[in-house]
């Protein structure tokens, strides 16, 4: 019997501890589901914060009318590898009327290391409703979405990375369907780097093909083959942009008060001290965001045709570019680049001899500033911020009068030079090429000193159509004396290719003189 209970007993003791044991496993794993869905829980939120305040750059919240949305979601998936992300209500319009209802858009956010995030899966709506101010339909908008990828970056809270790609846009009026633009494919991507720091550096790029709109009201239809930009930015501090944009919507809406349409606005408060300082930082801020920033947009196959379907005006190229580097300094650099080939204009007004031989069919403008102050002009600025935004008018015209002054300081006290590269007009007739280099004289009448190169080709044929419409034509005896001012001007040459090239030194002197080839241009004006 002592026997028989003992080894009951054993038994009943083995499983007790046995289920113990099993008891404590599973709670140990409950209690780490647990801390891993809080987790999650807690990196959701701090997802939905970063997309909240992403989007608070976008929407201008001191606007009343502008882009607004209800809420984002952001809820974590079962199998714990990403994150659903839900934006709701996105529309534009007042807080209480919206004149273009958006909807949500959905996407898929995955987590790619310990910074990053992949986003994948975009879903959004594909048509927009436009409304009038006073809720008639206006428009209609659709395209349909075929790709869509970004990488997010949490330090930045911002994309890196991102493609998007769209096809089949359409905008169309309400009240008339003849009034329509279209937009064969789009693409916008973004490939960027953090630079440290917080520091992103990005070159964005946007592409549209087949555009087309058409006026109602005489028929002329545009359509515009292809459109690229390209704009790059070097050492943004992201996180610094983003508090400044805060500060200036919360001064917009401090001291501009907005008011909607059929609505008048209240009087903004007086500026306080404290936020006259402070918006003097925020200039003084500007050239700390960035060191460089720049844009370069060109254009393939314009066309103007009118109702007829006859071509008024073509282009077939055209572009322009600017940049600007070293802004965080004193010696920042800017170019401006304009260019065109290809121009055709077919309107009554250009079927003149004279309009066609002068029209630039082509031509390209190629300029360089260096050592431009940034920094010292913007402080010049600063420092006259707080007198500029006084409520006294006299104190007002005091601080515009302090910061005239001390931005002609800055200048004075700089080494801008201006450069011409190679540059050139051509038209049916002629060639007009220019390049050279001056820089800042704040002390002459010119403002500058240097020299700049003129070559013209065919100046004589250009005179002999002048002169023979000069009988018939008022603007061609008006042309007539300038062309004749400039052969007498003129240095004259043979080019490569043995033909007459006529050419002008214009020469800024330190005394305040103008030369052309060494005679003084003044008075030979006609």
């Amino acid at each position: 019997m002592l026997t028989l209970e003992h080894r009951i007993g054993n038994r009943v003791g083995r499983k007790f501890w046995r289920g113990m044991a099993i008891a404590a496993f599973a709670g140990l794993l409950l209690a780490g589901c647990g801390d891993s869905g809080a987790e999650r829980q807690k990196e959701a939120s701090e997802i939905a914060k970063g997309i909240e305040d992403y989007l608070a750059l976008i929407e201008t919240p001191s606007q009343p009318i502008r882009i607004r949305h209800d809420k984002v979601t952001v809820t974590p998936t079962e199998d714990g590898k990403s994150f659903l992300v839900a934006i709701t209500g996105i529309r534009y319009g007042t807080d209480t009327k919206a004149q273009a209802t958006f909807g949500e858009i959905d996407y898929r956010m995955t987590p790619d290391g310990a910074d990053q995030y992949q986003v994948s899966d975009l879903k959004t709506p594909n048509e927009i409703s436009v409304t009038s101010a006073d809720g008639k339909p206006e428009a209609t908008v659709k395209f349909e979405t075929t790709a869509f990828t970004g990488t997010w970056s949490k330090t930045l809270q911002n994309f890196l990375k991102f493609d998007w790609q769209a096809k089949d846009i359409a905008v169309a009026s309400a009240s008339d369907p003849r009034e329509a633009f279209t937009i064969a494919s789009a693409s916008i991507s973004g490939d960027g780097k953090e630079n440290g720091k917080g520091l992103l550096d990005q070159v964005s790029k946007i592409t549209l093909n087949g555009l087309a709109g058409t006026d109602p009201m005489d028929g002329t239809t545009v359509k515009l083959d292809q459109l690229v930009g390209n704009v790059t930015v070097e050492k943004l501090d992201f996180p610094a942009y983003r508090q400044m944009m805060a500060k200036i919507n919360a001064f917009s809406a401090k001291y501009a008060p907005q008011a909607a349409v059929g609505t008048e606005a209240p009087p903004p408060p007086k500026i306080s001290d404290e936020d006259r300082k402070a918006m003097a930082d925020l200039v003084r801020g500007f050239p700390k965001l960035m060191s460089a920033y720049g844009y370069d947009f060109s254009a393939e196959g314009l066309t103007v045709t009118d109702a007829q379907g006859g071509v008024q005006v073509h282009l077939s190229q055209g572009g322009l570019a600017f940049g600007l580097k070293g802004i965080d300094t004193d010696k920042a650099e800017m170019n401006l680049g304009i260019r065109h080939d290809g121009l055709t204009v077919n309107d009554p007004m250009f079927q003149d001899p004279m309009a066609k031989a002068v029209l630039p069919k082509s031509g390209n403008l190629s300029l360089v500033a260096t050592d431009l102050p940034v920094p010292s002009l913007l402080e010049g600025v600063a420092q006259a911020l707080p007198e500029l935004t006084s409520a006294d008018p006299q104190v007002a015209q005091g601080g515009q009068f302090m910061m005239m002054g001390a931005l002609m300081s800055a200048l004075s006290q700089s080494t801008i030079k201006l450069r011409i590269d190679p540059s050139a007009i051509e038209t049916e007739k002629a060639k007009l090429s220019a390049d050279g280099e001056l820089r800042l004289a704040m002390e002459t009448p010119q403002k500058a000193v240097g020299v700049v190169n003129f070559a013209l080709l065919g100046l004589d044929d250009l005179i002999a159509l002048a002169g023979g419409m000069g009988q018939q034509s008022p603007d061609a005896m008006q042309a007539m004396g300038v062309l004749r001012m400039l052969q007498g001007l003129a240095q004259r040459e043979t080019g490569a290719d043995g033909k007459p090239v006529d050419k002008f030194k214009l020469d800024l002197t330190e005394t305040g003189a103008v030369l052309v080839n060494g005679k003084p241009l003044d008075g030979i004006a006609p």
